[in-house]
């Protein structure tokens, strides 16, 4: 995300972005190396180093992206770690590097897959030379979600939270899977054919299940699949003092302080500051602070804001003030600028939340190669989908979201087909208006289809 006037500061150090971004991750502008007193060899900045480690691998994704997908998940038994150790033989601090400025605390112990997709969305080669245009969505993200329920025939019911699924095929074939609802009347049960489940894997873990819906599979997936941690705190403040004093507007500061990463807003009339946005380790230090528990000290607001006001002091600190003839504000002048801004916040820490139980899949070493393809798979004999990021190729986003709830509508749509409850060119007529399926094969639907109706056959009368 590129900005103007970002600083980065890594290692005490900070720097003012003329350059976009890659002001950070050319020569060695921290001082992170042997030469300049660091613990990290002297040969190559960041940006080299990691574009080097992961070249080969996002150019078979750009190139072909099934076949460089099957490639990267042969390498998926690697932490991102473990790669850079024993396949380009990086020593330690070099790692260690890396991680801080490229990613987030503890995140390289995951998988390699992870970290290279993860990469490719932000670094994605662009081949025909142009920028690539970043967008914001005017009103904020909820907008999306709202739009959408604006386009429904039937209005979703909110605040309705599942506490069980019911699989009796053999009981009432027509509608065999039942939903009951907490807060409902007792034994209340809602009757359905199929069942999407949006959850979080984490939060479908808490349902109770009854019947065979999940597989041995299915079950080690909802158990073990990785999620990250992550917090956000954005600040409203009496005026854009980011915008006035160090002439700043829009992009990301990026660093090593506790706050990691901090978004600038485009809209120059906006003022509120995305102030920190943490992942892995760095959020569970930051969550501390989030706490809502009884136990937890009254003081953790003040503690809050009193740590995000020194932060981004110290990052703000060096820009030059105009009235003094081009001296830096220095740390006292900008956190008393900022610390009288101050207005309100809000902050959350998606760990604590028990709606999702975690902020989004991360999947460690071998489960995208092992786990990932459970997760997509048709459950209750084709009854019940999985979706959500946690169930794509795409965690964290919402296109991930997206495109595995049309990989469920696409296999429920070919099950169909296939008993003759739709015409044969259903499938075929969705896609010339959506788009192609990307994360299941065509002949993968089939077979699910498939194997769904054997594994229904084979059960006795009445189960």
């Amino acid at each position: 995300m590129h900005g103007q006037n970002c600083p980065h500061m890594f290692n005490s150090i900070a720097q003012i972005s003329t350059r976009n971004d890659s002001d950070r991750t050319t020569g060695d502008p921290f001082r992170f190396s042997i030469s300049n007193g660091g613990m990290v060899p002297d040969e190559e900045g960041a940006g080299a180093i990691m574009g080097r480690c992961f070249q080969d691998l996002t150019r078979r994704l750009v190139e072909d992206f099934d076949a460089g997908f099957a490639e990267l998940v042969k390498l998926d038994y690697f932490t991102t770690r473990g790669y850079l150790q024993t396949e380009i033989g990086y020593d330690f601090y070099s790692i260690w590097y890396l991680e801080t400025v490229f990613s987030a605390s503890g995140l390289y112990d995951q998988s390699l897959s992870e970290a290279v997709l993860d990469w490719l969305d932000f670094e994605y080669p662009n081949l025909a030379g142009t920028q690539t245009p970043w967008y914001r969505v005017q009103g904020g993200t909820g907008q999306v979600v709202r739009q959408i329920t604006r386009r429904l025939s039937r209005q979703p019911s909110r605040s309705k939270r599942v506490a069980k699924m019911v699989y009796q095929p053999g009981a009432n074939p027509s509608y065999p899977v039942s939903v009951q609802v907490e807060g409902e009347e007792e034994g209340r049960m809602r009757e359905y054919t199929a069942v999407f489940n949006t959850s979080s894997l984490p939060c479908l873990r808490r349902m109770e299940m009854q019947g065979e819906i999940l597989s041995a599979g299915q079950k080690a997936a909802i158990q073990s699949v990785h999620y990250d941690g992550a917090t956000k705190m954005a600040v409203r403040f009496k005026f854009a003092w980011w915008s006035r004093y160090c002439q700043i507007q829009g992009g990301q500061a990026l660093t090593d302080l506790p706050i990691r990463t901090c978004v600038y807003p485009s809209d120059p009339d906006s003022r509120v500051l995305l102030c920190s946005y943490t992942w892995a380790q760095d959020a569970q230090a930051m969550g501390s602070l989030l706490s809502s528990s009884p136990s937890s000290s009254s003081s953790s607001p003040d503690q809050l804001r009193r740590l995000v006001v020194h932060n981004l002091a110290v990052l703000h600190q060096g820009y030059l003030d105009p009235l003094t003839n081009g001296t830096p504000y220095g740390y006292e002048r900008m956190q008393a600028i900022i610390d009288n801004a101050y207005d309100s916040h809000h902050a959350y820490d998606w760990a604590r939340d028990p709606h999702t139980a975690g902020a989004f899949a991360y999947f460690g070493p071998g489960q995208f190669r092992h786990l990932y393809p459970e997760l997509v798979k048709p459950a209750a004999d084709g009854h019940v989908y999985l979706i959500g990021e946690a169930c794509s190729a795409h965690h964290a986003w919402i296109a991930g979201s997206l495109d595995s709830a049309y990989r469920g509508l696409c296999q429920l749509l070919t099950k169909l087909a296939r008993q003759g409850r739709l015409p044969p060119d259903t499938l075929h007529r969705l896609q010339r208006s959506w788009g192609e399926l990307e994360e299941v094969a065509p002949d993968v639907l089939q077979w699910e289809a498939f194997l769904g109706e054997l594994a229904l056959q084979s059960r006795s009368p009445g189960q």
